[in-house]
């Protein structure tokens, strides 16, 4: 269920239904909750980061199940949840994909009904590499494809599309393992 605008409700954890049976008399109930909103910037430039990604488990959406609460910011790297009071973990889910890490990494918060809460995060962009190809002659290789793992944690080597050398035969590449 996706309450409506301004609402959330508590998820119901343990409800057993059998194949073929139904389950009825299980009742949600809508509320105004609490609302967790904040920016998302890069820390390098300071600038907004439109089309973040941020989510929360918690009453609404508990870890015991695989679907978090998510939202994405707005062009000038907003973004609000409206969440249960209680316990909610809420994190920098990891678009855009030039990032690298967030700061925080995440956060575990306890709201109260009504409450209004600014969780902000700065967002790290990814290390750059510079590569340059170059011809047996020594001079550049122009156009050259270039597949680079790049440690990025959801995609195998060879998946992504490759990168082309420049006319200088350079080519950059983020390097994308996350740090501990």
């Amino acid at each position: 269920m996706v309450p409506p605008e301004g609402y959330t409700a508590v998820a119901r954890e343990g409800v057993e239904v059998q194949a073929g049976d139904r389950a009825e008399g299980i009742d949600l109930e809508l509320i105004e909750g609490a609302l967790v909103r904040g920016v998302v910037t890069w820390a390098d430039t300071g600038e907004a980061v439109p089309d973040a990604a941020v989510a929360s488990y918690g009453p609404a959406r508990p870890r015991s199940g695989a679907w978090c609460q998510p939202t994405h910011t707005d062009e000038e790297g907003r973004y609000e949840l409206r969440l249960p009071p209680g316990e909610n973990y809420v994190y920098w889910q990891g678009s855009p994909t030039e990032a690298w890490y967030s700061e925080p990494k995440d956060l575990t918060i306890e709201l109260a009904e009504d409450a209004t809460e600014t969780l902000d995060f700065v967002l790290h962009p990814k290390p750059v590499i510079v590569l340059t190809v170059r011809n047996p002659d020594g001079s550049p290789a122009a156009g050259v494809p270039v597949l680079w793992d790049g440690g990025d944690r959801y995609q195998s080597m060879g998946r992504g599309e490759p990168k082309l050398t420049d006319e200088d035969g350079r080519v950059e590449l983020s390097f994308g393992r996350t740090p501990d």
